[in-house]
């Protein structure tokens, strides 16, 4: 729960004011908590990954991007034959890497954001 304390008088650019710092201060928290935790995610799905010449493990690899408004992380394995060892094929069993690193790390993430937010609102 964030409390402003906004008091009668002081006007609305002091609200307006006290939510920009607010905001500017969360998001900058925030952008390091996704960074962080697709680091994790980059860490466990290469321990996860079919280790034969290496091509696929070193292939996986993050991108954080700040778009209008939100930040998008991408969690990329670019081997060619990523997708093969993640669902299987008829003659190969899945060994996925993807989905279950993202998984392991979504709690740390809902975490980071959380307590995040609480710094933000106490930075007020």
């Amino acid at each position: 729960m964030i409390s402003f304390n906004w008091k009668s008088g002081q006007g609305p650019d002091a609200l307006v004011e006290d939510l920009e710092t607010f905001e500017d201060e969360f998001f900058g928290r925030l952008e390091d908590d996704v960074e962080t935790t697709v680091d994790e995610a980059v860490e466990e799905a290469q321990s996860r990954a079919r280790v034969n010449t290496g091509e696929l493990r070193d292939s996986i690899r993050n991108k954080v991007e700040q778009m209008t408004g939100k930040i998008v992380a991408h969690l990329i394995a670019g081997a060619e034959h990523s997708a093969y060892n993640e669902f299987g094929t008829v003659y190969m069993s899945a060994q996925p890497m993807i989905r279950p690193a993202l998984r392991k790390v979504e709690q740390d993430l809902i975490d980071r954001i959380s307590k995040s937010w609480d710094q933000a609102a106490r930075a007020l």
